[in-house]
Parts: structure tokens; C-alpha cells; sequence
């Protein structure tokens, strides 16, 4: 909070920037604080918990599937594949982002960031 107050006092001394450029430079200054990492980027995994448990649930009947976790610098890792109407359980933490993709193609069906309770993640037929 002290860096968004001190952003906004240089503003009001300063030039006049536009709300955007002073929120940009906010968001800028608290990545720096937090060593630098993307996590906020919605499409990283964060730390909001502690374990989970997930199912991923393949309900297509004739495509298989492949899920991925997404770490805190939003790189994608293969965790399995699953066949048409199988499923499996994945142990995660909370704040942790999943990705369920095509395997023949890599298009993306559905992404899931895991709660603080264990649950069910079904990919669905379209």
C-alpha cells in the first residue's frame, strides 16, 4: 500500500500521468517486491493454500486428453493423458492452475485453478 501511495504522490508532484499509467507502475513495483515472479498473472499457479485433491474427469467418447499444471512462471507440464471416459485423481494445492487440452491437437478444453477444497474436474463434451 505504502508503494501505490508513494506512486500516486509522485504523480500528484509530477507530470499528471493518466490513473492507468500510476496502477501499471503499482502492479510493477509489488512483482518487484515479490521477488519478481509473473504469479499474479492470472494464467500462473499462485500459493493460496495448502493440499487439495482433484479428479480430472474425461467425459468425452472419443478423444483422449492431456492435463498439464501450470507453475508460478506459467510454464506448462505434462502430468497424463487420459483416455475417453477415464479419469484420474491429482493431488494440488490451492491457487494452482490446471490446463486439460486436445491431445491431438494441443487446443486448450478447459483450465482450472484448484480451490481450497477437493474437487472434481470434469472436461465435458462441448
Amino acid at each position: 500500500m505504502a508503494a501505490l501511495l508513494s506512486v500516486l504522490a509522485m504523480g500528484c508532484l509530477g507530470e499528471g500521468r493518466p490513473l492507468e499509467e500510476y496502477l501499471a507502475d503499482y502492479e510493477r513495483i509489488q512483482r518487484e517486491a515479490d521477488g519478481g515472479s509473473p504469479a499474479a498473472d492470472p494464467g500462473c499457479s499462485r500459493d493460496e493454500g495448502g493440499r487439495v485433491w482433484l479428479r480430472f474427469v474425461n467425459g468425452y467418447t472419443d478423444v483422449t486428453v492431456q492435463y498439464f499444471w501450470v507453475d508460478r512462471q506459467c510454464q506448462e507440464h505434462l502430468y497424463g493423458t487420459l483416455p475417453p471416459g477415464k479419469a484420474v485423481d491429482q493431488d494440488s494445492y490451492a491457487g494452482h492452475l490446471w490446463r486439460v487440452r486436445r491431445q491431438e491437437d494441443g487446443a486448450l478444453l478447459r483450465e482450472h485453478r484448484a480451490e481450497a477444497s477437493s474437487e472434481r474436474v470434469v472436461v465435458e463434451v462441448p
